[in-house]
């Protein structure tokens, strides 16, 4: 079974990639819709995984994660330098998640079952969870830094289970030139 302390060292790792990249673009690029690829630029994407991420740190406090209940910041779309501060308090907040029992229940609410009763969970289930969700935005933040002509970490963007058969099969990462 994960522990917390493995759960929360990954999504930590993860907020770093994020804290990276931001830093490694401009503010326009940032903050800009990266039209043909969708309406929702890189600060948006990161917004929205700060949301889950907020929502899950609310919930362990409270006993019941509500995905619903999501903040929207819409500074965090447009100012990169608030956005890192965000990761970083994040990730701080995340250490402190280390000591927590892996199976400490929790109560989950999400978008698509808004008004049933909340479903059961743990956190480590809603670790993973988030950890997933945020490596899958961030391949499509990888998109994004791409059209604005940005090369990301090789490994951002990139699944656990992806990373571990590349290092098993002796296979580099996809070039992204």
């Amino acid at each position: 079974m994960p522990d917390t302390r493995n759960l929360t060292r990954d999504l930590t790792h993860v907020l770093a990639q994020g804290i990276r990249a931001v830093e490694s673009l401009d503010a326009r690029s940032y903050a800009a819709s990266p039209e043909p690829l969708g309406p929702s630029g890189i600060g948006a994407h990161l917004r929205h995984c700060q949301d889950f991420l907020d929502r899950l740190l609310i919930g362990v406090e409270s006993g019941e994660v509500n995905y619903a209940q999501r903040d929207r910041d819409a500074r965090y779309e447009v100012d990169a330098d608030y956005a890192v501060a965000r990761l970083r308090e994040t990730s701080a907040r995340l250490g402190a998640l280390a000591a927590v029992p892996v199976d400490r229940p929790l109560k989950v609410r999400s978008d698509s079952l808004p008004n049933d009763p909340p479903l059961d969970s743990t956190l480590g289930r809603e670790l993973e969870f988030v950890l997933s969700h945020t490596i899958h935005h961030y391949a499509l933040i990888a998109m994004c830094m791409r059209h604005f002509g940005v090369v990301p970490e090789e490994e951002f963007g990139v699944a656990p289970s992806t990373l571990r058969y590349w290092r098993e099969t002796g296979r580099c990462a996809p070039s992204a030139g």
